[in-house]
């Protein structure tokens, strides 16, 4: 993972957010600064017992937090899970040309070193039917999460073909796969999404569901983007199958196979190449490319709708 991260464009130390607090929040200066994160787009620091910094490390980083600020404290309160609400947001100064963040710190591990317990199936369908309410007009959008699969096909096709040049023998289940994802119906419903829900960006404690971090990709659209986390968080077949369930009770089904089949070619095919994240098994991903996600790969009769593959 590390060797794929874009490389930062400002250094970011605890002088630096000293710097900041000093500034913005000399009440808080006194406080002891610890950095305890760096990932694609932000370094976090824990300051004292209970709160955090993030602040971006490039300017891609930079929108995405902007986007954080101003969505996640509109929907933080109908969220059955701790979440990262901005406490105070900062200004770009001279010594920091980013805006940044001061957030509760969320005790625990993420999913991908600490798995989620098959008995949290029922809080993250929980979690995940009272975000998926509907979407303003002017609800941000993205272009690779919760868009129309077929907008992402030559992104999937390249991966495919790496697949294919590495002599896997996969390759003709993702095509069949993704080919599946294209000829499902168009999603029947927009709603906000995390966009952006990996084993990394949801936190456990002992085994419990303990918050979702990392909203800088919230935005509008199907809901099955989220919904593929069931085959990332649960290795249990009847554990995804009580996620969907539970998420999509009382509302219109959308997007289960193919948010499993599309959601499963972009992290089959990207670990069938070598990527394995922390906390997972390599043949756990071969395995779920191989198949197509667990179980035949039409479950039902009902009309399903197409979700968009995140990026890698």
């Amino acid at each position: 993972m590390d060797a794929q991260r874009p490389k930062a464009e400002i250094e970011i130390d605890e002088a630096v957010v000293g710097r900041l607090l000093a500034e913005e929040r000399p009440d808080l200066a006194s406080l002891r600064v610890e950095r305890v994160g760096e990932g694609w787009d932000n370094v976090t620091f824990r300051l004292g017992d209970g709160l955090a910094l993030r602040l971006p490390r490039r300017p891609p980083a930079a929108e995405l937090l902007r986007n954080e600020q101003r969505w996640l404290p509109k929907l933080a309160a109908r969220l059955s899970v701790a979440v990262p609400d901005p406490l105070h947001i900062g200004q770009p100064a001279p010594s920091f040309p980013f805006p940044w963040s001061i957030v509760p710190w969320i005790h625990g591990s993420p999913a991908a070193d600490e798995p989620l317990a098959e008995d949290q199936a029922t809080r993250v369908a929980r979690f995940l039917r009272r975000l998926h309410g509907p979407a303003p007009d002017d609800a941000p959008r993205s272009s690779v999460r919760g868009c129309p699969l077929r907008e992402r096909t030559n992104f999937i096709v390249d991966r495919i073909g790496a697949v294919e040049r590495a002599g896997s023998p996969a390759s003709p289940t993702l095509r069949r796969g993704w080919q599946y994802g294209l000829d499902a119906l168009p999603a029947r419903e927009t709603t906000w999404l995390h966009g952006d829900l990996h084993p990394h960006n949801v936190l456990t404690a002992n085994g419990s569901l303990a918050g979702v971090i990392d909203w800088g990709d919230l935005c509008a659209g199907d809901p099955a983007t989220d919904l593929a986390s069931a085959w990332t968080l649960f290795e249990g077949e009847g554990t995804r199958r009580s996620v969907l369930d539970g998420c999509l009770r009382g509302r219109c089904r959308s997007g289960q196979p193919s948010a499993r089949v599309g959601r499963v070619l972009r992290v089959g095919t990207r670990h069938l190449r070598g990527h394995v994240p922390r906390g997972r098994r390599p043949d756990h991903y071969r395995a779920l490319a191989r198949r197509g996600g667990s179980g035949p790969m039409r479950s039902s009769a009902e009309p399903w709708s197409s979700a968009c593959v995140q990026r890698g």
